[in-house]
């Protein structure tokens, strides 16, 4: 069966904690069956990712790895990747409907074809700086020469230098190089050999990891900044350490092995806080002292057979505060310890989680609030218990219990809330649908307002935002001009041109002169300026160049800020009158200036954020005169502060820990008073001795 690994970098629904207690429960139970079974590794599903035509969305912020079972990769007409269901070809410019995804196979050996689409078998495939990496066995891609590994850049594909001479894997980051893991044991035209397995990518070079191995590779994971490799091996391939045993470390420098390793193959590696939890075909240690029946743990010091006792919880997508008290939307369905409830949403009241009555039946995807009501929106239909039906998406907590908004929103598959804002007492809602709960209103096309009472549309009917393959991403009210952006094109009726940015006056839909010509994901202004972040470089109509992933609109024409920068922007702030902007990028649009994921804005000139961080920045919030970043990184640029774990406060002189940081990625940030609170994917404090679970609050001391 195929394995595709992951990094886990996007919010949506990564499920490594519970495909952890999955796999223990089933292989404990039937061994067997383990044996079987066991090539299945926690994965990011490529459904989640797809656009309706099949296509790949690479300008969402996801880094990590997709599982492509059930699917197979076809080319569109442009050359581009598109993934339809196995046993349900389609034409190229046909939706991709989005089915479950079953099981896939290995390679070829393991009595499967892999993935179709290329001229050959694609294995694997992984999301890396806004990038889809791919690998397999296969000699073009598209319209590129390319052996085994390829990337598409959102236009076009392209090999990494010779590629390698048989099966890709495994991919992944680490410490700014992709690495490589499969079948292979030189680049493609065989100019560099002695790669054994495993090599890395420099951007212009493949190279060796040390002597590589005996063996093919089939997982890699990450943790405190080493990178584990599991597959086939038992030693190095110069056999200078042996006794690793299907499973090794390597520190930068040296291979190490992880005790006696196993008895036999590891098909995948997943992190749960700060342990490596390993499954495969193995039985037992392999000095035969610890039995474990396909899955195992390592702890640091020593293997051991997986019990039970984790919790079931996802992860934090959106938070929003009322008063003192916090709110946090999600996948969770109870705390850590389950001694309470939860459903998808929760509040904090300083000292303790309560549910909202029974919570909701599917993920909150955002949150706000209104007087003293919290409006949630997400993928829900009813109440966790089903006393309350037909909320469809969107409901409102009065403090005692939910009701509907109307008829609610879509209820056909895939449908969403992704966005909330609001403008006195006029909810705006965005995200993907298309009518009302009952389907009384129609044209909606992913925008509408609930004025308290009712559902309208932003515009004559058939006005709404036309979004095919796209959605609202950000929502700014200014002087009662509400600002949207994100990635759609024009009003549905097709009247109104607005090119992923739009306002709306309380009648009318307005195009910001052309518009822009990709994605639009942050707005944030600055006294009546408007500053946007996104994954564009230019206005849609070409007139004004050089705007590299930020621009200002001054209420009349686009402008660049500086140069702009070389990736994506995720995240904007301001501190004073400086703009700060937070994301992919390492450096200026024009290359001048070294940033490395945060910069500022003076108004005249970009400058570096000290060392900057070494990976990438999703959240920022202000408290005091401190700027506080969170996202993926673990230490500046340089290396020269260490310990930052996924989060940090910049005094406007010096990057500082925020205690010890998580062991996961942290999406989001907020303040109550001089509080800040903290959600994302994590699970533990830094060092592993704090129990999280997803959601922290920093009262300036301790976590």
């Amino acid at each position: 069966m195929i394995i595709f690994n992951t990094i886990e970098p996007w919010q949506r629904t990564l499920r490594c904690i519970f495909t952890a207690m999955a796999l223990w429960l089933l292989f404990a139970a039937s061994p067997v069956l383990a044996q079987e079974s066991m090539m299945s590794a926690p994965q990011t599903p490529v459904s989640d990712l797809l656009n309706a035509d099949g296509t790949i969305n690479l300008n969402n912020g996801f880094s990590g790895n997709l599982d492509l079972n059930g699917y197979h990769m076809v080319n569109g007409p442009n050359g581009e990747p598109r993934f339809v269901p196995i046993n349900q070809p389609q034409p190229t410019n046909a939706p991709a409907h989005l089915s479950s995804a079953g099981d896939g196979q290995w390679d070829d050996q393991f009595s499967g074809s892999g993935v179709t689409g290329a001229n050959n078998n694609v294995i694997t495939t992984s999301i890396i700086g806004g990038e889809l990496y791919i690998g397999g066995y296969f000699t073009t891609v598209g319209n590129a020469a390319a052996k085994s590994i390829a990337k598409w850049d959102g236009t076009s594909w392209q090999a990494l230098g010779a590629g390698l001479n048989f099966n890709v894997i495994a991919i992944i980051e680490f410490n700014g190089f992709i690495y490589a893991g499969g079948q292979f044991s030189s680049t493609g035209d065989g100019s560099v050999t002695g790669l054994n397995y495993i090599a890395k990518w420099d951007g212009s070079n493949w190279t060796p990891v040390g002597s590589g191995f005996n063996n093919a590779v089939r997982d890699f994971a990450i943790l405190g900044g080493e990178l584990y490799a599991a597959g086939d091996f038992t030693q190095t391939g110069d056999g200078s350490v042996t006794g690793l045993n299907y499973i090794a470390k390597w520190d930068g420098s040296n291979w190490a092995a992880l005790g006696t390793g196993f008895n036999s193959i590891v098909f995948s590696l997943t992190l749960i806080g700060t342990d490596i939890y390993a499954g495969g075909w193995f039985t037992k240690t392999a000095d035969n002292s610890v039995t474990l029946n396909h899955i195992a743990k390592w702890d640091g010091t020593s293997w051991s057979a997986l019990g039970t006792g984790l919790s079931a919880t996802i992860g934090i997508f959106t938070t929003t505060t009322n008063g003192t008290d916090l709110y946090v939307g999600g996948d969770f369905t109870q705390t850590a310890d389950g001694s309470v409830t939860l459903n998808r949403i929760a509040k904090w009241d300083g000292s303790s989680w309560s549910a909202l009555g029974s919570g909701l039946n599917s993920p909150v995807r955002s949150l706000t609030a209104i007087g003293t009501d919290i409006y949630a929106g997400g993928e829900f239909i009813q109440t966790a218990d089903g006393s309350v039906t037909g909320l469809n998406r969107i409901a409102k907590w009065n403090g005692t219990s939910w009701s509907a908004l109307g008829a609610g929103l879509d209820v056909e598959l895939y449908r969403a809330v992704n966005a909330l804002s609001s403008s006195g007492t006029d909810l705006y809602v965005g995200g993907s649908f298309s009518q009302t709960g009952d389907g009384n209103i129609v044209g909606l096309n992913n925008i509408a307002k609930w004025d308290g009472s009712s559902w309208s549309i932003l515009g004559t009917r058939g006005k709404g935002l036309f979004l095919p393959n796209s959605s609202v991403n950000s929502m700014v009210v200014s002087n009662g001009i509400l600002y949207i952006g994100g990635s759609f094109t024009q009003t549905a009726d097709g009247s109104v041109t607005l090119n992923r940015i739009a306002t709306w006056d309380g009648s009318n839909w307005s195009t910001l002169g052309s518009g822009l010509n990709r994605i639009v994901r942050s707005l944030t202004f600055i006294g009546t300026d408007l500053y946007v972040g996104g994954d564009f470089t230019q206005t849609a109509d070409g007139s004004v160049t050089g705007l590299n992933r930020i621009a200002k609109w001054d209420g009349s024409n686009w402008s660049a800020v500086g140069n702009g920068l070389n990736a994506s922007v995720n995240t904007l702030t301001t501190l004073g009158s400086d703009l700060y902007a937070g994301g992919n990028f390492t450096l200026s649009g024009d290359g001048s200036v070294s940033l490395n994921r945060i910069a500022k804005w003076d108004g005249s000139s970009w400058a570096a954020v000290g060392a900057g961080l070494n990976s990438s920045v999703y959240a920022m919030t202000v408290i005091s005169s401190d700027l506080y970043v969170a996202g993926f990184f673990v230490q500046t640029a340089d290396g020269s502060v260490t310990g930052l774990n996924r989060i940090a406060k910049w005094d406007g002189s010096n990057w500082t820990a925020v205690g010890l940081g998580f062991n996961d990625l942290v999406w989001s940030l907020t303040t109550i008073g001089s509080d800040l609170y903290a959600g994302g994917r994590f699970t533990q404090s830094g060092d592993g001795l704090l129990e999280l679970d997803y959601i922290a609050k920093w009262d300036g001391s301790n976590w």
